[in-house]
């Protein structure tokens, strides 16, 4: 019945299908381990050593010369090409040479890229490390999920991917999206009872890669690695292929529109030459030369380039972007909607005191410390509903947050491990749809449910209080004062958790939460947590907010600790009016009447997924550009449908694999370097257009002018290579690693790569030069100068251009000699490189013959300096006339104002 096949890999193996359908003893034997104690270390060894390890192989990378064509069918490399065949036809094998030269630097330059875009996108795959919870030595560990083998008993909770191909061995409301298989949006029930079916996808086995979506459970691994379902669908599949993001689109559509560009200026080329009178061989050498100057070679490239370091960064500082969009996005963000626990605070929540509901409804007896047995019970019955665990071998508390604070309070309090009160026999996690964890325990000849969660819900739904290890019935208005004492510790900023618990008789032992109702709650008491502010949160919503971002708090939270936070965050003053909204004030509310609420506040408590969704629509409705965080299964959908998607890393998977962006170590103020980070890359790529078409159209204008007015070509195509290869493109790179400028955080209103206010300047600045130039050209012909003369002038008054365009380009808002230019020392390198460059073919002769190069004499470099001079003022001054003359100007959108 069970066999084992050796894969095409040689050294793992795949178990087969038959398994699926083995009994409980039988799949026991099979896999070598036990339900209730796992695997021992002896064990792990031999399974890993005979099944590998749980990790897939990767898919083929495309070869090289797939690489290469992909970076020849660009439009503007073919222009490259067909000027360098065209040139060769016609006999002009120097220039065709150093045209297929060029083509081949680019290429090489765009494989290197490429290159160094995988490694980045592969060092952000590999910065986030999914863990699992095992059975090993019968105590529960957590391990990484490659190093989890056939046969380890695994837990499955709500949120998490199922690390492996399992069997589900126990069952409680168990729910798995599959719809990374199926692509069925509806979640399977998965149970431990064989399904004795032809179906593909069977409901007694999770699949590598599903996500658990309700309940828990308990499962064993069968098969890692490449035996998976998973990794056999992945086979079938080209991971290499990927979608362009809304900036390449944008390249991609510039460079289209420039060959059509280029097309057009070379057919009315042709066609003033034809009436001109010039023979079809001189004028298509004309139009080769305008063809060569138009293209910026080193677009496609920088592009890439800038995304990919701009990513890199974001994560050095803490934060995986899971989608190019996002790099592109976040510069953009108005509105950023975010949690509290774990994001604006430290997540590392303390119990700061228990508090019985006696110690307040009986102060007197408190004091005379009557009642620190009810405290005792507080925490024995909390930490009873807690999901928290004890790592075997470290010792250490794993868990979330807040079920760690409790399970090492009651450590701390009681010096045992053994928490439970009785045996557990089922238990239901904490949701934010329940608001509470409920765990049913047998307890001497009773059963006892413990309940952990929110303390209005909890304190709504008891008749009874606690009161000397008993329950008590009270008369009157104990729970007023019960809820004035909740909302007096939840306005210091704490987080209060409710505790409550209910007894009843049993005649047996196999019942669960499903066949128990009508449970008369007793309500116990509180546990104070605290968790503090994380040190830079306040001066990262400050700069947050200076950029014309506006922050919200959109937390589960009651009302008194999320203003207490928000005011100590800096997101209100202690001084404002602002009410507080909650998740219950939200649903009741229109469309027309949320729109008009989320301009009033900036503060959310009680909020459930549902309301998260109606805020974040309303938001969008107004016009923001919305950022949100989430973290549990609930917060998909809102995650999906934000403009930035933002999962803290503590959160579910679910939550990250429909996010954009995930904090790793959760942190609010990574989402404001991010943002910064952002704008950065959005500013390095407009730099990097300018500097290409400015030089490139300023070439065209030039050429277009000679020719126009009958004069001989100003500069042949070999030197307009040599130009934007030599002196641009490595000037053009330096631009990605440009630091934020201190303009970025302020508040915009054009977030847009390409906008009106870009195209005008580069408009001009072409103009401009071109217009410089051209007249350089003219006085030059009046003076007699040497047409090998002038072209070897401007061989370097345009070299000397694309410094000017550099430097010039690095602020908009400053003149060039106040540009900080030691804050890039790529860009010092890559300015003292092309100098070099510029001065090589003068210094070296045959490179000189090669390019139509002369030696000038002293005189020559009159016109030289006269046209650098002449460029730096009109650069300057356009920058003054489309930048800083408005610069005073407050450049904020109504929509983005903050309420304070």
């Amino acid at each position: 019945m069970f066999r084992k096949t050796r894969t095409s890999n040689g050294n793992q193996s795949t178990l087969s299908k038959d398994i699926l359908m083995l009994e409980r003893g039988e799949l026991t034997k099979v896999l070598d381990t036990d339900f209730e104690s796992g695997l021992t270390d002896e064990q792990v060894t031999r399974q890993r050593s005979f099944h590998g390890a749980n990790r897939v192989t990767e898919i083929k990378k495309k070869s090289l010369l797939v690489s290469i064509i992909s970076q020849v069918v660009n439009p503007l490399a073919l222009i490259l090409l067909c000027s360098a065949v065209v040139t060769y036809i016609l006999d002009h094998a120097v220039d065709a040479m150093i045209i297929s030269a060029s083509l081949i630097i680019n290429i090489l330059i765009g494989l290197l890229q490429e290159g160094r875009a995988g490694k980045a996108f592969a060092k952000l795959q590999q910065s986030v490390k999914q863990e699992v919870t095992v059975v090993r030595f019968g105590q529960p560990k957590v391990i990484r999920s490659e190093d989890l083998v056939v046969g380890d008993v695994v837990m499955l909770s709500l949120g998490q991917r199922i690390p492996a191909d399992v069997r589900i061995v126990e069952s409680q409301g168990l729910l798995v999206s599959e719809a990374i298989l199926t692509g069925e949006a509806d979640d399977v029930l998965k149970t431990s009872e064989i399904e004795s079916t032809d179906s593909e996808y069977l409901s007694h086995v999770g699949y590598a890669g599903t996500v658990v979506t309700h309940g828990v459970g308990k499962a064993v691994v069968f098969a890692v690695g490449d035996a998976t379902s998973m990794a056999s669908l992945a086979s079938h599949i080209n991971a290499s292929e990927t979608v362009e993001t809304p900036i390449q689109k944008t390249i991609s559509s510039l460079s289209k529109v420039l060959l059509l560009i280029v097309i057009v200026i070379i057919g009315i080329i042709v066609g003033i030459g034809l009436i001109r009178g010039y023979d079809m061989y001189s004028i298509l050498l004309v139009g080769i030369a305008v063809a060569v100057s138009a293209v910026p070679e080193g677009l496609p490239a920088a592009v890439t380039v800038v995304l990919a370091l701009g990513m890199e960064r974001i994560l050095d500082k803490g934060g995986l972007v899971r989608n190019l969009l996002a790099a592109e996005t976040l510069g953009s963000t108005s509105v950023i909607l975010t949690d509290k626990t774990g994001t604006l605070t430290k997540g590392m929540m303390s119990v700061y005191k228990a508090i019985p509901a006696s110690a307040i409804l009986y102060p007197a007896i408190h004091e005379r410390e009557r009642h620190e047995s009810d405290e005792r019970f507080v925490l024995e019955v909390a930490a009873s509903a807690s999901d928290a665990f004890i790592d075997s071998e470290t010792g250490e508390v794993n868990g979330r947050p807040v079920e760690k604070a409790i399970l090492s309070a009651w450590i701390k309090g009681s010096g045992d491990k053994d928490r439970m009160i009785g045996e557990r026999k089922d238990f239901l996690p904490f949701s934010s749809d329940r608001r509470a964890a409920y765990s049913l325990n047998v307890y001497g000849d009773s059963y006892i449910v413990c309940a952990s969660g929110s303390p209005e819900q909890l304190l709504e739904q008891s008749t009874y209080v606690l009161k000397d290890d008993s329950r008590e019935l009270l008369p009157g208005d104990w729970k007023q004062k019960l809820e004035q004492f909740q909302e007096g510790e939840a306005g210091k900023g704490y987080r209060i958790i409710g505790i409550a618990y209910s007894t009843m008789s049993i005649s047996n032992f196999n019942v669960s939460f499903s066949e128990i109702s009508d449970i008369q709650w007793s309500f116990a008491g509180w546990l104070i947590l605290s968790d503090e502010l994380r040190d830079d949160v306040v001066t990262s919503i400050q700069r947050a907010r200076e950029s014309g971002a506006r922050v919200v708090m959109v937390t589960g939270d009651n009302s008194g600790t999320a203003r207490a936070i928000a005011e100590q965050a800096g997101i209100v003053s202690a001084e404002s009016i602002q009410e507080v909204i909650t998740g219950a004030m939200v649903m009741e509310e229109t469309e027309e009447g949320l729109d008009t609420i989320i301009t009033k506040t900036n503060i959310f408590a009680r909020m459930t997924p549902i309301a998260k969704q109606k805020v974040l629509s309303a938001f969008q409705r107004a016009g923001h550009v919305v950022a949100m965080t989430g973290d549990g299964v609930n917060d998909a959908p809102a995650l999906s449908s934000a403009h930035i998607g933002i999962a803290v890393g503590s959160g579910t998977e679910v939550a990250k694999e429909a996010s954009d962006l995930v904090l790793i170590d959760s942190s609010f103020s990574v989402i404001v370097d991010a943002i910064q980070e952002g704008r950065r890359i959005i500013d390095n790529l407009r730099r990097i257009i300018a500097h290409l078409l400015s030089t490139s159209l300023s070439e065209v204008i030039l050429i277009l002018t000679a020719l126009i007015v009958g004069l001989p070509l100003p500069i042949l195509p070999a030197q307009i290579l040599w130009i934007n290869i030599a002196q641009g493109g490595l000037l053009n790179f330096a631009f990605a690693f440009e630091p934020a400028s201190r303009e970025s955080m302020k508040p915009r209103k054009d977030h847009g790569v390409i906008t009106k206010q870009l195209g005008t300047f580069i408009g001009l600045v072409a103009f401009a030069n071109g217009i410089i130039v051209a007249g350089l050209y003219a006085a030059l012909t009046v003076f007699n100068f040497s047409i090998e003369q002038m072209r070897s002038i401007f061989f370097i008054v345009l070299s000397l251009d694309t410094l000017i365009f550099t430097f010039a380009f690095k602020d908009w808002n400053r003149f060039i000699p106040t540009i900080p230019v030691r804050n890039n020392p790529f860009m010092l390198l890559a300015v003292g490189i092309s100098m070099v460059l510029l001065v090589l073919p003068f210094a070296v002769p045959q490179l000189a013959s090669l390019l139509s190069l002369k030696q000038l004499s002293i005189s020559s470099y009159l016109p030289i300096g006269i046209g650098f001079i002449a460029n730096c003022i009109a650069v300057e001054f356009i920058k003054y006339l489309v930048f800083q003359r408005k610069k005073d100007v407050k450049d904020t959108d109504p929509k983005e104002g903050v309420v304070s």
